[in-house]
Formats: C-alpha cells, sequence, structure tokens
C-alpha cells in the first residue's frame, strides 16, 4: 500500500470510522473547507472530542524511551531493508507506516513500509516505496525505530500525557481498535476550562492539558501539566464553549 500526498475527503468521511485499514497510518486527508486530519487507529475507546495522544511508547525489550536498538547486519548505501535486535515477540506490521533514524553521521531518518514478525530475536523492517538508505551504517550500530505516531491513539490521563504528545482531535466518540480520520488543523468545537476566552484581555490562546481537554495558555503552562499548544480561539461562547483553530500541525 503506498503513501499517498493527500486524500480528498468528503465532509462526511470525517465522522466515518471501521475495523478495516483503508490508508496508512497517518495519511493526510483534507475536506473541502481545507481542514487537515491524520488517519489513526484507537488503542482504546475514545468517549469524547478531546485531544489525543501518541500511546506507542518505548519497545519493552530495547533500551531507553527513544526505542533505541542495535543493528544486526550492517546497511549499505541503497538499502531498503534493515534488521534491529528486538528481543519481544510483536506481529507483523507491528512498525508499519511508523519510522526508523540511524544515528551515524549524518542522521537520517525514514518512513517504514512494513516489518516482519518478532519471536523473540530480530525484526526486518521494509522502507516505504522509492526510499532507499543513503549513508552506510554498520553491524551493531545503533538505530531508533518508532511505531505509528497515529497506530495507538489514546485519550489522555494523569501520566501519559507528560511523556508523549497531542497527536489529533477526533469528531465523535471512537470505538477501541477502529481507523478514523482525526483532526490535526482547523475549526474544532471544543469547551475550555479555567478562565472563560476572552473574559480576560488577550487570552485567545490555548493549550492542551494532560486529560485532552484544553485550556489558556497561562494558566496550562504555569501548572505544568501540559505544555502543547492546541491553537488559538475564533468565536467564544457562554460558560467556556468556543470555536477555536487547532494547530496540532
Amino acid at each position: 500500500m503506498s503513501f499517498p500526498h493527500v486524500v480528498d475527503m468528503t465532509y462526511q468521511e470525517a465522522f466515518a470510522q471501521g475495523t478495516t485499514k483503508k490508508h496508512p497510518l497517518g495519511t493526510v486527508g483534507m475536506t473541502p473547507d481545507g481542514s487537515k486530519y491524520r488517519y489513526c487507529k484507537a488503542g482504546a475507546a475514545i468517549a469524547k472530542n478531546w485531544g489525543c495522544i501518541n500511546a506507542n511508547r518505548h519497545l519493552s525489550a530495547c533500551t531507553g524511551e527513544s526505542a533505541e536498538a542495535a543493528l544486526s547486519g550492517a546497511i549499505a548505501v541503497g538499502d531498503t531493508e534493515f534488521t534491529f535486535l528486538d528481543t519481544s515477540t510483536i506481529a507483523a506490521d507491528y512498525y508499519a507506516d511508523g519510522y526508523v533514524v540511524t544515528l551515524q553521521t549524518p542522521f537520517e531518518l525514514h518512513r517504514i513500509k512494513s516489518s516482519t514478525a518478532g519471536a523473540g530475536t530480530s525484526v526486518t523492517c521494509t522502507l516505504a516505496d522509492g526510499d532507499a538508505f543513503a549513508t552506510a551504517d554498520a553491524d551493531g550500530n545503533t538505530v531508533n525505530v518508532y511505531p505509528s505516531p497515529w497506530g495507538n491513539v489514546k485519550l489522555g490521563g494523569a501520566a501519559a500525557a507528560d511523556q508523549e504528545g497531542f497527536v489529533c482531535v477526533p469528531k465523535m466518540a471512537i470505538t477501541s481498535g477502529n481507523y478514523f480520520w482525526g483532526l490535526v488543523n482547523g475549526p474544532c468545537w471544543l469547551t475550555v476550562y479555567g478562565t472563560w476566552p476572552l473574559a480576560a484581555a488577550r487570552d485567545i490562546q490555548v493549550a492542551f492539558w494532560q486529560d485532552g481537554s484544553i485550556m489558556p495558555v497561562d494558566e496550562c503552562y504555569y501548572a505544568q501539566k501540559s505544555n502543547q499548544l492546541a491553537g488559538h480561539v475564533i468565536v467564544s461562547g457562554n460558560y467556556g464553549d468556543c470555536l477555536i483553530m487547532l494547530q496540532i500541525e
């Protein structure tokens, strides 16, 4: 399955979800009004149209939070595959639509098309169609391997939102395991908590709170729970309800 540049969506598709994967994870979609979406998979039930995080953290059998692992075999210039040591047991295509970073000089970032099943020793990944490594890398050197940021999307919580970034806002409740289009840029209706937008002069910018709700940036930043900008207020209503311009990307 190739990675399209942009999928033209209807307004109705922004509210569609299902168990069948129709696009690579992270595919960009746009509705006629210019709103931008990413194709996602829910890692748990999503009950609200709040900000959702990338819940794909580091690998259990690799070193550190950045999914560091050692190459099992050298990479040559022009190679389209690489193998790394991984003692975990994972299904085939666990890393599909994710990314690899080689840490030799210069660093290289490549998108992963597919991966073999992990049987407790190593995993082989194939790069996206048309891509190849531009620099050789030696056997045993470190690479960082990341599952798709849009492949395990969940609502934030007390701890997880402090560790990974918000990647989208669904426009409806999503069933666990379903694929859906998550809004990343465009008009978005949400309730702002804390001080209502425009209740104070110049209170326009809003940021994500750790659970995915949004608050004015000064209140959110000072509490040191999340520093990720959500966007700015377009129109503010009563009780904190407002239309914001979502600006995740």
